[in-house]
């Protein structure tokens, strides 16, 4: 009887115990790992940021194609007015829809063939109209991905913006290494062909990346850990949160200094770039191309110092300073500006002078920018309610993009008053 009893308990003993087991590997079947997460979402900053620096560096190349005048000025503002749009409509939706963000990679890689096709079969000034508006599309669907994607990083299992913004600054070195690689080693000519097909490969680039994303993105939201998540965010409230601008000027109202810095910086960055600097400087369309791609790897290496360095480490390491620093480099762009307008000054117009001028140029605006944004939870009193913050860090992207486009609107005034120089060898 009581080896029977023992009996007994060890089978239940075993059978409580491999119950246990099937529920710890069928939890763990259930996770999502870290590592993945954090792929994920490097992924999509990479996807939503080269949608943008692409842009930024075909601007200098499409007019080549397309037979007519720069017009780089006016690609950054159809997109940045597009984007401004799209950030509105989302702003009043106020919902967080992570499925959005896979239909939004979908349609940049079907615009981007539409690109391929308008720099195939047109030219002159329907080209150029046609290339707008795909330029357009693009800004939309840019505005829509960067906010939906913000949305439900911030908001995921695991709060991964850290690797968002790494995949930012990934998107904003692939492109230029890939633009060297194709004008120095495969298209190395300097016809119209060379660069169409330049263009080609780097919107091809695009359109694998984009096509991928949406895949990886298919896959997580619907890995059952993710999608309770997600589940659970809804009921919580979260993603219904109400942003209206009543609530987002009392959040306003304690960081003025963030909006004045990022007004300034911004400004001063988008009147001058990419239309004046390198658009309508008298150098040879690779060194234009070259000096976009210098750009934007020096934004990102002050955007990497701003984020990444302890601030007692940095001689600017408050918002006050920073405000003079972003002053100070309207100084820097008007010194490019001159550089373009006195082209047959051998000193404003080397080719070392100018690439100097820029990288101050850029990693000082990319250095005032990423320290504004990292410095919005601490001007912003944590007291304040959920609907406040979550309305203001809103308003605050909506505020950036108002910005860029004015920043844009200025440039397309500035280009055609700056002397047109002689076609460069």
């Amino acid at each position: 009887m009581t080896n029977s009893l023992k009996s007994d308990s060890i089978q239940q003993g075993s059978h409580s115990l491999s119950s246990t087991t099937r529920d710890v590997e069928s939890n763990r079947h259930l996770e999502v790992s870290n590592a993945y997460m954090l792929f994920t979402a490097i992924c999509q900053g990479f996807c939503v940021m080269i949608n943008v620096h692409v842009m930024f560096m075909l601007s200098n190349m499409a007019p080549t194609v397309l037979k007519v005048e720069n017009f780089a000025g006016y690609i950054a503002l159809s997109m940045e007015v597009a984007a401004l749009v799209v950030d509105f409509i989302i702003f009043w939706l106020n919902s967080l829809k992570p499925w959005l963000t896979v239909i939004l990679c979908m349609l940049q890689a079907m615009v981007n063939v539409m690109q391929i096709i308008v720099i195939t079969l047109s030219h002159s000034n329907t080209g150029k109209v046609l290339y707008l508006i795909g330029t357009a599309m693009l800004g939309m669907i840019y505005g829509g991905n960067i906010m939906t994607s913000f949305a439900f990083i911030a908001f995921g299992p695991v709060n991964h913006l850290g690797a968002f913004s790494f995949g930012f600054a990934i998107g904003g070195v692939v492109p230029f290494v890939l633009s060297t690689i194709l004008q120095n080693f495969v298209f190395t000519g300097s016809s119209i062909d060379d660069v169409r097909h330049t263009m080609y490969c780097i919107m091809g680039f695009v359109i694998a990346i984009s096509i991928i994303t949406a895949i990886n993105l298919s896959i997580y939201f619907t890995r059952p850990a993710v999608k309770e998540h997600y589940e659970r965010v809804k009921k919580d409230g979260i993603s219904s949160v109400k942003c209206t601008l009543r609530n987002a000027w009392k959040g306003l109202k304690y960081a003025w200094r963030i909006v004045l810095c990022q007004f300034i910086s911004y400004i001063t960055i988008l009147t001058f770039y990419p239309g004046i600097v390198p658009g309508s400087m008298n150098l040879v369309l690779k060194r234009r191309v070259m000096l976009v791609g210098v750009f934007q790897l020096s934004e990102t290496f002050g955007r990497g110092i701003a984020v990444f360095i302890d601030r007692k480490y940095l001689p600017c390491n408050n918002l006050n300073r920073v405000i003079v620093l972003a002053i100070c480099n309207i100084s820097v762009a008007l010194f490019l500006m001159c550089s373009a307008i006195f082209y047959d000054t051998v000193f404003m117009s080397h080719i070392a002078v100018i690439t100097i001028g820029i990288i101050t140029f850029s990693a000082i605006g990319g250095y005032c920018n990423s320290f504004a944004d990292r410095s919005i939870k601490e001007e912003i009193p944590d007291h304040l309610e959920k609907e406040v913050i979550v309305s203001t860090t809103t308003v605050f992207k909506i505020i950036v993009t108002i910005f860029c486009a004015l920043g844009s609107l200025t440039s397309t005034f500035l280009v055609p008053a700056i002397p047109k120089p002689p076609v460069a060898g």
